[in-house]
């Protein structure tokens, strides 16, 4: 499993474990999911190359949210590595 993958996974699980509460703004829940998200970083250093994708993919899943407005910018291996990747609502049919 990629660093992308793996960074992506647990990101999803921590933003799905901190839901946007009813009349919470937006801007005080991406101050409570980015907490969430740098308090649970899960690779020993925040350094090197596992960190940059972890960063990578934190910045993604936060625009997809809606809570980051700029794209992180992707090298095209990780682009293939995304399209590779299912949707995770989506089942595989091959």
């Amino acid at each position: 499993m990629s660093w992308a993958t793996r960074s992506r996974r647990i990101l999803l699980e921590l933003t799905e474990a901190n839901p946007q509460q009813q009349g919470e703004s937006l801007e005080d829940w991406g101050k409570r999911v980015k907490k969430a998200i740098a308090d649970d970083y899960p690779f020993a250093q925040r350094s090197g190359f596992a960190y940059k994708v972890w960063c990578r993919e934190r910045t993604s899943v936060l625009y997809d949210l809606g809570i980051v407005k700029t794209l992180p910018k992707k090298s095209s291996r990780a682009i293939a590595e995304l399209a590779a990747m299912p949707h995770p609502g989506q089942t595989t049919l091959f």
